[in-house]
C-alpha cells in the first residue's frame, strides 16, 4: 500500500536528486531541510516535522544569499503552518498524491502515448531541467 509518508519521501528524493542534477543542493538548518533549485531560483524547504524559527532564518538567510526569486514549503496537515505566517508565507493549494505500480504503463498500449526527449513547448527552467535529466538515464535506459 502507498502512503502519503511514501509520496513526500519519493518527492524530498526527487527533489534532492533534482537539485543535484541541475548545479543545485541541499542543505540542513535546525529542524529544517532545503532544497536549492537554481534553475528556479527557488528555495524549497521539505517537510518539516514542525516549524522551527531557528530552521526558517537561516534558511532564508541563505536563499537571499544564494539568489532565489521564491521561497516554497512542502508542508504535511500534521504540521501547523502558522508559523510561518509570521516570516510571510500564505497557503498554497493542497496537492492530490497519486500513484500506480510500476506495471501499470505496460498495460496501455504504445499508441496510447508517446514519449518525446525534446518537447518543443517546454522551456526555460524546465529546459533546464530537462537537459539536465537527459545526463541521467533512468530504468530501462529512457
Amino acid at each position: 500500500m502507498v502512503t502519503i509518508a511514501a509520496c513526500q519521501e519519493l518527492h524530498q528524493d526527487w527533489l534532492k536528486n533534482l537539485a543535484g542534477a541541475t548545479g543545485g543542493r541541499t542543505f540542513s538548518t535546525h529542524e529544517s531541510e532545503w532544497v536549492w533549485l537554481p534553475a528556479r531560483r527557488q528555495l524549497v524547504l521539505l517537510y518539516p516535522q514542525r516549524i522551527a524559527p531557528a530552521g526558517i532564518r537561516p534558511g532564508l538567510a541563505e536563499g537571499m544569499r544564494l539568489g532565489a526569486q521564491s521561497v516554497s514549503v512542502w508542508l504535511n496537515n500534521a504540521v501547523s503552518y502558522a508559523p510561518l505566517e509570521a516570516f510571510g508565507f500564505r497557503r498554497g493549494p493542497q496537492p492530490m498524491w497519486m500513484s500506480a505500480p510500476v506495471s501499470a504503463p505496460k498495460q496501455y498500449s504504445a499508441a496510447a502515448a508517446a514519449l518525446d526527449p525534446e518537447p518543443a513547448e517546454v522551456s526555460g527552467p524546465d529546459a533546464e531541467e530537462l537537459a539536465a535529466g537527459r545526463g541521467h538515464p533512468g530504468p530501462h535506459g529512457m
